[in-house]
């Protein structure tokens, strides 16, 4: 799936057959075509967030806390673009108690 921005009209955004996809609406054009892009480049994001957390096996015990946190929020928009619940944060924090932050 591709989305792209109308090079005609920045603030639509045109699936693959060219059909409008959607219209962005605001007081503010420059929001309107930066939303559109957004729009038309999530797809694309969402397969390569998707794609790198699972092409790597991700040891999370040899982590620094802050990267977890990352992979958590990566994780957490994963699943809201997709419509699941959040992950359990437990599962990216870190195990052992007296662990350094």
């Amino acid at each position: 799936m591709t989305y792209t921005v109308d090079p005609q009209n920045p603030t639509l955004v045109l699936g693959e057959d060219g059909k409008l996809i959607a219209r962005i609406e605001h007081r503010l054009l420059e929001e309107c075509i930066e939303h559109a892009r957004i729009m038309a480049a999530a797809p694309d994001l969402l397969n390569a967030l998707t794609a790198l957390l699972t092409a790597t096996e991700l040891n999370t015990d040899e982590m620094e806390q802050e990267t977890r946190d990352m992979c958590y929020t990566a994780h957490c928009a994963i699943s809201k673009a997709m419509g699941l619940p959040e992950p359990d944060y437990a599962l990216f924090s870190a195990e052992e108690e007296g662990e350094e932050e």
